[in-house]
């Protein structure tokens, strides 16, 4: 799967920048089957990470945590994983927004992916998320 994606990379002109949006793909909005972790998704992002041509910088790999039909998993241990992606990937994407999965279940599979990555949301767009006021840098 990894020389497929980077084949198409490959055959780009050198400086040319590329994402990757991994998926399961569907019909009918019915995934062939559901992930049992985020550990598959983190193998294949690291398989493109090793084989990514040189000269073509690689800015986001979209992960998906679900498939089609099925919402995301709301247990911590699912998104453990996501701490190891290759470094090489300037930003890790987790696919986590599903239209049947109510905003509780969504924060807290959102808290799982932040925790496992190590970092926490800063977006200003938060606020529209759980409520919160992002916090405002001071000028120096």
């Amino acid at each position: 799967m990894a020389f497929l994606v980077t084949r198409q990379a490959a055959r780009a002109p050198e400086g040319t920048r590329f994402g990757v949006h991994l998926c399961f793909g569907d019909l009918g909005h019915r995934a062939l089957r559901q992930p049992r972790s985020a550990a598959p998704m983190v193998a294949l992002a690291n398989a493109v990470v090793r084989r990514r041509p040189a000269g073509r910088p690689l800015d986001f790999v979209h992960l998906p945590m679900f498939g089609g039909d099925e919402p995301p998993p709301t247990s911590a241990a699912f998104y453990a994983r996501l701490r190891r992606p290759a470094s090489g990937i300037a930003v890790v994407v987790a696919g986590i927004a599903h239209e049947r999965q109510d905003e509780r279940a969504q924060l807290t599979v959102r808290d799982h992916v932040e925790t496992a990555r190590g970092r926490r949301w800063t977006s200003p767009r938060r606020a529209a998320w759980d409520g919160t006021r992002p916090r405002r840098r001071r000028a120096r």
